[in-house]
């Protein structure tokens, strides 16, 4: 997963974005 590389803070958009799409 790459999320583990970003910041929380984007996890957290790339969570809203999947969750979106």
């Amino acid at each position: 997963m790459f999320v583990l590389k970003e910041s929380p803070l984007i996890l957290r958009r790339r969570l809203r974005w999947f969750q979106i799409t």
